[in-house]
């Protein structure tokens, strides 16, 4: 195995010579908000399918206990009712953790073994909240000043905190090298997205022109940076940049194709994990996003032929098995989920007539700015054999029905609650949302990543109709 897997092999192996691949985490809910509380993880990077890890009903004084499988130091996310709080969990943990949902994060307490890590994250929910994306409308100068003074903010209370720590454990390491490369590329993610973030929120045609001295950062870090991919911030900037580079390529040679130029610039450019991943990043997204089986089976066998060992290829080839399924001509799998009225209603059900299936959350911002335009789309197919499903895939059933009727919202609309691992989302292997699909009068799949209400479809509905 290459360099960063061995790495990992090595310091895991260290680690379970005193830690059982198990974690103990328990505690005390004051004020519950429902009966159960749940650990979930992401199994990959990739796919971001979440894992129930364990789940506990509270007791009648909030109790829970959960004790539960756990082979590495990893992230988590402690789920009680409509809160979460971040985790890190090693092997061996044996956590107490209390709160109060009445004042969630500012309750959250830590206690015993992997308590040093946790009491950190907690800490810094606090001190550092979610920086509101409305700062991509700031001039470049407001922005810059506002994202660098966080950051660095942010890198010195994790270098003191840690510099406190007294605890040499390898698992205290594993944590150190997964949060430096959260903080670090995680801003640079910040940066890197500015120009059309600011573009999209000020709806300008182009990205604005960033200055020379914008873009000295690129300069202060590591680009090729093996250790860091345990963190998925440093996934999304290595894959932004290979992209860009590859974009470069093709402005200066037109007469090239994306495919080809990004093939050859991996080939060239990248080694070991690093090129792994982006060959693997890069076939998930051909499968799932682009509906180019072919390329991305291609690939795929280039990437395992000569890595038998990399992590991917399982997840992978479960994806291809899936996406094949899932082409133009094969039937849409059928499904039952119960309306906003409590009836039942199957796809199978609307055989005979085109179905424009949307696969949609009341969170997901794209997914609401999408409803006038698919208001007027059902207005202009009024009469039409066509039917307009909407998916929710919302937990949170009060706030879908209320949206419904709020909005006014036509259509057909049924819930498969759960999010990215609800049924209908890993039938049609949704990873992000509005998932569009089109389905014609037989039951067939026509178009696995159809066009948005706003983007087109129009003229593909019609095509079927006619």
């Amino acid at each position: 195995m290459k360099q960063f897997f061995q790495l990992a092999v090595f310091i895991f192996t260290l680690y379970t010579a005193y830690a059982q691949p198990t974690a103990t985490v328990n505690g005390t809910i004051t004020h519950p908000k429902g009966d159960y509380v749940y650990i979930k993880y992401y199994s990959d990077y990739l796919t971001y399918d979440e894992i129930v890890a364990d789940s506990a009903k509270l007791d009648k004084k909030g109790n829970f206990h959960m004790h539960f499988t756990w082979d590495k130091p990893y992230p988590a996310t402690f789920y009680h009712g409509d809160e979460l709080t971040s985790m890190y969990v090693s092997p061996g943990d044996d956590l107490r953790l209390t709160l109060d949902t009445k004042e969630f994060d500012e309750t959250v307490k830590y206690e015993g073994k992997g308590a040093v890590i946790n009491t950190y994250l907690a800490q810094k929910t606090l001190l550092f909240p979610y920086i509101n994306p409305v700062i991509y409308k700031e001039h470049e100068e407001e922005f810059t000043h506002h994202v660098d003074s966080v950051h660095q903010a942010e890198l010195a209370y994790f270098n003191q905190y840690f510099t406190d720590v007294k605890d040499e454990a390898l698992y205290i390491k594993a944590f150190s090298n997964y949060e430096s490369a959260e903080l670090i590329y995680g801003w640079v993610n910040m940066k890197t997205s500015y120009p059309g973030m600011h573009a999209y929120f000020h709806q300008l045609k182009e990205r604005p022109k960033v200055s020379q001295e914008f873009s000295t950062f690129l300069k202060d870090i590591q680009v090729m940076d093996e250790v860091a991919l345990v963190s998925d911030s440093y996934q999304e900037f290595i894959t932004d940049y290979v992209n860009d580079k590859v974009l470069q390529l093709l402005q200066a040679d037109t007469s090239q194709d994306f495919i080809s130029l990004k093939e050859m610039y991996i080939e060239e450019n990248l080694s070991g994990d690093i090129k792994d991943f982006i060959y693997a990043q890069w076939i998930y997204t051909l499968l799932t996003e682009q509906d180019n089986l072919t390329e991305g089976k291609r690939l795929f066998d280039k990437l395992i032929s000569p890595s038998p060992n990399n992590p991917y290829p399982a997840m992978l080839n479960q994806t291809i098995v899936i996406v094949s399924k899932l082409s133009p001509g094969n039937p849409a799998p059928d499904f039952t989920c119960l309306d906003q009225y409590g009836q039942e209603v199957s796809l199978s059900d609307f055989k005979g007539k085109v179905v424009y299936m949307d696969i949609w959350a009341t969170w997901c911002g794209p997914c609401r700015s999408e409803i006038p335009s698919a208001q007027k789309l059902m207005d202009d197919f009024e009469g039409e054999d066509v039917v307009f499903l909407c998916v929710s895939v919302d937990d949170d059933i009060d706030a879908w029905k209320k949206l419904i009727k709020d909005k006014k919202m036509k259509g057909i609309h049924v819930n498969s609650s759960g999010n990215f691992n609800s049924i209908v989302a890993k039938l049609f292997n949704s990873k992000g949302i509005p998932h569009y699909v089109l389905i014609d009068q037989d039951g067939n799949i026509v178009d696995f990543n159809a066009k948005r209400p706003s983007g087109g479809i129009i003229d593909d509905l019609d095509a079927l109709l006619k």
